[in-house]
């Protein structure tokens, strides 16, 4: 007989496929029947088990027996009925052989004869299958939390089972998905982490597979503590400060305003890893805007820290001169965005003290009173929010009544 001849089954065999549905996954299934070649029991058990090695091969092996000269292995068509010869040993050495040539996704049947000296094929009728499945292709970075994995489709298979575990751990169930899916992203991952994912494919009648493909991927571990500072420059620009980050693999920054639903919108993206500041202009004087700011990797992965910074634009104080030895004029700029504008003033190094609120913040004079005569006063002048917040701002004006 010759590799890759026919040869037909008796009608049982279709019987004993459909039967296998209700053995448990993995079962070897007895089959009577015939090759068409002249028999003998050799007390050959057949196939013991068909293993996946990727998606086109497997391992198809038996236990040898004594009054065997060589092995026959037949590979078992869709339909039950027709088998094809794949190979025959030339001695009775060999426990097992590597089918090759699959079609990923599709049940592989085997049978395995025992052959006399003088060319009788065993009796037994057992038949090992398995599903071929190449598993995972490939494990991607996609976000600062997040890998992509690809995979082909799961063919006959119920389910595809998708592995990961991080670093030399153990491996741990992230999924169960339809065996048409090719892509699935994994989330919660950890930055400076290597992952390492599997994805294998589940029968209910044969079980999971043995492939043993497996993909990894670090997730980026961009060491930066975020935004430092906020200042305001004027009435309508602020200066952002952070300090570089450590990560090596940093590549540039992206600077984020913090929108009212704390949603963040891009304003800016440096040039290169050496900037470590931006200026806003055009900002409603008076009106708080908060920042992030995020280092980001020549992936364009974020480093995903949380860190806000604030700052009121507002210029302040712009004059003060006594009109009397009891009170003074001040001037100072106009808040558009703002509630109200305080003006308070100290003497000497001691703490400031509120000498007026200024309402609406659209005004830019205000006179202040109860000043104690031949007294040096400084004095600032600073916006209120309509949440509240009063800006940092650190222009002051200084004087002396007569």
């Amino acid at each position: 007989m010759y590799v890759g001849s026919k040869i037909r089954f008796g009608s049982l065999l279709i019987w004993a496929l459909s039967l296998s549905a209700c053995l448990a996954p993995g079962s070897v299934v007895s089959l009577d029947g015939a090759t068409g070649v002249e028999e003998v029991d050799l007390g050959f058990a057949g196939a013991s088990s068909a293993v996946n090695l990727d998606g086109t091969r497997a391992l198809v092996s038996w236990t040898q027996v004594s009054g065997a000269a060589a092995y026959r292995v037949y590979q078992i068509d869709r339909s039950g009925q027709l088998s094809t010869v794949l190979w025959t040993s030339t001695d009775a050495t060999p426990g097992s052989y590597q089918a090759t040539g699959l079609t990923p996704g599709e049940r592989a049947s085997f049978l395995v004869k025992a052959i006399s000296a003088d060319g009788k094929e065993d009796t037994n009728t057992s038949i090992a299958s398995t599903l071929p499945y190449a598993g995972i292709t490939s494990a991607a970075v996609t976000s600062a939390d997040s890998i992509a994995l690809a995979f082909p489709d799961g063919g006959e298979a119920d389910e595809l089972d998708i592995y990961c575990k991080a670093g030399s751990g153990s491996y741990g169930l992230i999924a169960q998905i339809s065996p048409s899916l090719t892509a699935y992203t994994v989330t919660g991952r950890s930055p400076g982490v290597t992952y390492t994912c599997k994805v294998i494919a589940v029968s209910s009648l044969l079980g999971a597979d043995s492939n043993s493909a497996t993909s990894s991927a670090t997730v980026p571990e961009l060491a930066f503590a975020g935004a430092e500072s906020a200042v305001s420059l004027s009435n309508t620009s602020v200066l952002l400060s952070w300090q570089a980050g450590a990560g090596a693999d940093i590549s540039r920054y992206r600077v984020y305003r913090v929108d009212f639903d704390d949603s963040l919108t891009q304003l800016y993206v440096t040039p290169n890893n050496a900037s470590t500041s931006y200026q806003k202009d055009g900002l409603e004087p008076g009106t708080m805007i908060t920042f992030v700011v995020r280092a980001f990797d020549s992936h364009g992965i974020n480093d995903g820290n949380t860190v806000k910074v604030s700052v009121i634009p507002y210029a302040g104080i712009a004059s003060a001169a006594a009109s009397s030895a009891t009170t003074a004029n001040v001037g100072f700029a106009a808040a558009s965005g703002a509630a109200s504008i305080k003006v308070y003033c100290r003497v000497g190094s001691g703490s400031y003290v509120l000498k007026t609120t200024v309402t609406p913040a659209t005004l830019t004079s205000a006179s202040i009173s109860g000043l104690t005569t031949l007294t040096s006063y400084t004095c600032k002048a600073v916006a209120v929010t309509q949440s509240g917040e009063e800006d940092a701002n650190t222009a002051t004006v200084s004087f002396t009544t007569p």
